[in-house]
């Protein structure tokens, strides 16, 4: 990858695409995408049991080993560098994002598998959700668990914080969207059978106001937390939704699917303003945290950057 610059000053092309991985093949297909907080690094975690780190500012491609089956989730804390990756084999491992050393590797966190890691907004702590139905809250400094939440009747595949660090809100394989309090420890909200099928995806609005979700049943909804409605759902896909993730600014929400369409909705109206066709089944999306810029990656293993700055 040649040099180049932070997410917000980057140059695509004519399409207002930047390529960051070329296609490889399914053996390859990439499963999560982090960015670090000031939008000049990315790293993407595959089934190919690697994560690889981009750096945008000076073209340097670096790769991590050391899980032994395929990457189902990354983060990249958002207040020091430090990143934090889950696979199939089981384990935590926790990675520096300056020398890029193995700092921690938790081997048995949960019964089964964990699906899926995220730092809280201000970096004291991180959550795991797994396929053994539980959620745990570690430690970001001793990364010793601190509390575990049950709740769910299945595999988890989501637990994302709320942006002041509040509320978790999980999804997975029972259909039922909950909002935990943290600091209690307690379900404070439950939408059961938020969707027909598996919730693939959840995304906090930064106002904490809405949460969106994705799921097999070829949908994505949008919540009113507060008032446990639903307040839009989308119905155009033709095939699982995989992946929503919401702008730093919360001014859009973008949505994945398995029918090679990423789609950008305004958030203000829940108007279309965009749609992408990748040509692949999209797996992960994640936009910049500075700018209105995503990385979308799929089952070809090809990672792209898309220019979304000129939306109005």
């Amino acid at each position: 990858m040649s040099k180049g610059t932070r997410c917000d000053e980057l140059k695509f092309d004519e399409n207002g695409v930047k390529l960051i991985q070329k296609k490889i093949d399914i053996f390859h297909a990439v499963s999560a995408i982090s960015w670090n907080i000031v939008g000049h690094k990315l790293i993407i975690g595959s089934w190919d049991r690697t994560i690889k780190l981009f750096d945008l500012l000076t073209g340097d491609e670096i790769v991590l080993k050391g899980h032994t089956k395929f990457i189902t989730s990354l983060d990249w804390s958002p207040v020091e560098d430090v990143i934090v990756s889950s696979s199939q084999d089981g384990t935590i491992k926790i990675w520096s994002g300056v020398n890029y050393a193995l700092i921690k590797d938790i081997e048995k966190p949960h019964k089964r598998a964990v699906s899926f890691v995220n730092w809280s907004p201000d970096g004291e702590r991180f959550v795991t959700a797994s396929w053994d139905s539980t959620i745990k809250i570690w430690s970001g400094k001793s990364f010793s668990p601190i509390k575990t939440l049950k709740g769910h009747d299945n595999a988890l595949l989501a637990a994302v914080w709320s942006t002041d660090g509040r509320f978790i809100a999980s999804a997975g394989w029972d259909t039922n969207l909950v909002v935990w309090n943290v600091s209690r420890g307690a379900k404070i909200n439950e939408i059961k059978n938020a969707h027909k099928d598996t919730i693939t995806s959840v995304t906090w609005h930064p106002s904490g106001k809405y949460i969106a979700t994705g799921s097999l049943d070829k949908t994505v909804k949008v919540w009113d937390v507060n008032e446990s409605k639903l307040v839009k759902s989308f119905d155009d896909y033709k095939d699982a939704v995989k992946a929503v993730s919401w702008s730093h600014d919360g001014k859009y929400l973008a949505a994945g699917s398995w029918d090679t369409s990423i789609k950008i909705y305004k958030t203000d109206t829940w108007e279309l303003v965009k749609e992408i066709k990748t040509g692949s089944w999209n797996n992960i999306i994640r936009w910049c945290p500075i700018a209105h810029v995503i990385a979308v990656a799929g089952e070809d293993g090809q990672v792209a950057l898309y220019d979304l700055r000129n939306l109005e």
